[in-house]
């Protein structure tokens, strides 16, 4: 009789469960890419002084890459603080990670069909106390990555409170989400990049709960930031310019209205506070267009900051600028709130009407594509190449369409293009190209093209 010890096989078991538990290297044959190489995209104010070790702090932003195979993990590590991450794999929500200090490698699968996938690392919390850091992914060994395509033609950049960070979207108070946010679904429906420099309870010259008509540090000092809770390094505007800034500011200035014992921001010192956070946005991004939301307030001083932004837009107009736009949160009504916030349905009700207010906004798209011309969402036509033709999908006819090279010569041109045709195109040098095109309604603009070149 032959006696088999089991022990080593159970031991090892053991060891299997608990690496997969502790979130240790990825048993497959790994190769790491790290969070410097060129083909991430980076979405939103990130702090990369370490390259191969990004600080990612606020609401919103995103890492983006496209890789081969079938096996991913995330390198996804956390100061002294957690956060979330929805990790979307092919356009669709694969799982949510919470980071936590000493965790740094995320298993993601391993059992991803062939060929090439596209990734995003969402952040849909806020950093309250540090932030993460993003070293990069784990992929099958020798699988090739390649990079985001991002043919933004619109970027906007949304500064605010809790109201735009997706405060309580993950379910009640404290849970956040800001895949949610109405600012992150109005721009998905523009097809716009952006940013969020939004932070839970500040104001513009006083924060939620801190004594005094006025606070040390504000949503314009946080402005200046490239990571939440450092103020140093501060941000290079250079670094990305939106054409349209949206602020959503003055709940928390005035949100103790109604407490005797509290004080709360005066009305001529908002106005001014405010006035002047609006000059130090144009000096970052000269000729941007900025909207004032008025927010209303379901628990604190009601429609009190309405009214208080109300009167900086029309201090703004009086003086003569055209660049402001005024904003309002749709259809009013308390039941619209949850945890004295927008709800997740109002969240999207407020999108819709952004989205709508947006569209009447003509900006310049001349950065980053260097073709002249204006942006009109709701009227631009999508424009896809698939091999040697030109894909046409438009709400409406095109007069005349030119396909041009990054430097502005024109390759070929078209006139009466339909709302929906397909155009054959020469064969190209590899390189950027876009279309200029002129609507039959007269509205004319850029748009850049999808598919590899």
């Amino acid at each position: 009789m032959t006696c088999i010890n089991r022990k080593p096989t159970f031991f090892f078991i053991f060891i299997f469960i608990l690496m997969a538990a502790e979130g240790a290297a990825p048993l497959f044959a790994a190769q790491t890419i790290t969070a410097d190489d060129p083909a991430f995209y980076y979405a939103g104010r990130v702090d990369n002084s370490d390259p191969s070790n990004v600080h990612i702090s606020w609401p919103a932003t995103r890492i983006e890459i496209e890789f081969s195979g079938s096996d991913l993990s995330v390198l996804l590590s956390e100061q002294s603080d957690t956060n979330k991450y929805n990790i979307i794999v092919d356009g669709q929500h694969k799982q949510t990670i919470q980071t936590r200090p000493g965790k740094n490698s995320h298993q993601i699968s391993t059992s991803l069909s062939s060929g090439t996938h596209s990734l995003i690392i969402f952040k849909i919390t806020e950093s309250s106390a540090s932030y993460s850091t993003f070293s990069g992914i784990e992929i099958a060994d020798g699988a090739p990555v390649a990079a985001a395509q991002n043919n933004y033609a619109l970027r906007i950049e949304y500064i605010g409170d809790s109201h735009t960070a997706g405060f309580a979207l993950g379910g009640g108070w404290g849970s956040d989400d800001a895949s949610k946010s109405y600012a992150v679904l109005a721009s998905e429906d523009l097809d716009a990049e952006y940013h969020l420099t939004a932070i839970s309870g500040m104001g513009i010259v006083r924060n939620y709960g801190e004594s005094g008509a006025t606070s040390d540090t504000t949503i314009p000092d946080y402005f200046q930031r490239t990571s939440v809770n450092e103020p140093f390094p501060q941000w290079d505007f250079a670094a990305w310019k939106p054409q349209i800034v949206v602020v959503n500011g003055g709940v928390n200035d005035f949100a103790e209205i109604n407490d005797p014992d509290a004080t709360v921001a005066d009305d001529q010192n908002f106005e001014n506070g405010y006035r002047d956070f609006l000059t130090t946005i144009r000096a970052a991004y000269p000729g941007v267009h900025i909207i004032l939301v008025s927010p209303y307030d379901r628990c604190g001083s009601g429609t009190h900051a309405k009214e208080a932004v109300d009167a900086v837009y029309d201090a703004e107009v009086y003086n003569g600028f055209t660049d402001v736009h005024s904003f309002t949160y749709p259809d009013y009504h308390r039941d619209k709130f949850n945890d004295c916030h927008p709800s997740v349905s109002y969240n999207s009700e407020i999108a819709d009407a952004l989205v709508d207010l947006i569209n009447t906004i003509e900006v310049d798209v001349r950065y980053p594509y260097r073709i002249a011309g204006v942006y009109r969402p709701i009227f631009a036509p999508r424009l896809n190449r698939i091999r040697d033709m030109l894909i046409i999908d438009a709400e409406k006819g095109i007069r005349s369409l030119e396909l041009v090279r990054s430097d502005g010569s024109i390759v070929r041109s078209w006139r009466d293009v339909n709302s929906s045709q397909t155009l054959a195109i020469p064969s190209l040098a590899t390189g950027a190209y876009f279309c200029r095109y002129k609507l039959s309604n007269g509205n004319a603009g850029a748009s850049a093209v999808a598919g590899m070149w």
